[in-house]
């Protein structure tokens, strides 16, 4: 029996009836999904606004651990000015000529203090304005440890050296580096002489592991995965892997828009 037909044989009360619950139930029907759609929509804007927070939160705390790192660099480069001056340093093309004892006397306990009393550092270094190592001085077992002329570095052609001795005096070039001993984070600023004129670079080589350390304290527990990269892509900090480049998790238009700036 058709629908209709039922309809037919009820009294004209029962159809007022339910009549009455149809056009009841359709603004129930239209409020339920809105109030739906709208919680839905609150819901989605609260979950942004927190993802938003926890990332400018970290954004705030990394921002302030690179400014300390600048703060030290520019202390340590204002105090070994002077020292670049010295003749003989001037007058030494090449690391393991005449000249290297006395300018390791001169600078030694400023690399020794600055190594013992700054956490995280693993090595620091000035190169001159031709690219040569001239000094450096690494935190080995808790012993601060000089390099040997012929270990001494040359680092004139790099692009690290030619970005870092670009900045202007108390800035900072950062470089991630991947080496045979695993990634490290290079820290670079120029030195200049008193009349403002650049008279090489001071390298500064800071634990991955220590970054990685205050990466995930800055880090706080959440259901959001929070990772740092640089501007390729590659993979500076993530609490789940060592390496690796955002090309081999996401998207293509994803990695393109997050490395944007």
């Amino acid at each position: 029996m058709k629908i209709n037909q039922v309809i037919g044989y009820l009294s004209i009360r029962y159809k007022f009836i339910i009549t009455f619950f149809i056009i009841s139930f359709i603004p129930l029907i239209v409020v339920g999904t809105y109030g739906l759609f709208i919680l839905s929509t609150g819901l989605n804007t609260m979950a942004k606004h927190h993802a938003e927070d926890e990332v400018f939160t970290i954004a705030r705390l990394m921002d302030s651990f690179l400014t300390t790192v600048q703060h030290d660099l520019s202390n340590l480069s204002v105090n070994i000015q002077p020292l670049v001056e010295i003749t003989p340093i001037r007058n030494t093309s090449y690391p393991n000529q005449d000249g290297k004892v006395e300018f390791l006397n001169q600078v030694g306990p400023y690399f020794h203090a600055f190594l013992t009393q700054h956490e995280g550092y693993r090595k620091i270094s000035y190169f001159d304005e031709m690219g040569w190592e001239k000094v450096g001085a690494e935190l080995k077992d808790g012993e601060v440890k000089f390099s040997s002329s012929e270990s001494l570095q040359y680092l004139g052609e790099t692009e690290f050296y030619e970005d870092s001795i670009e900045q202007n005096p108390g800035e900072i070039y950062i470089c991630e580096l991947r080496a045979k001993g695993g990634p490290r984070i290079w820290f670079g600023t120029p030195v200049t002489d008193e009349n403002g004129s650049k008279k090489g670079v001071l390298v500064a080589e800071f634990s991955m592991a220590a970054f990685h350390d205050f990466a995930a304290k800055a880090h706080p527990p959440s259901n959001y995965l929070t990772f740092l990269v640089d501007n390729q892509g590659q993979y500076i900090y993530h609490p789940l892997k060592a390496n690796g480049t955002l090309v081999d998790d996401y998207p293509p238009e994803v990695v393109s828009e997050i490395i944007s700036g």
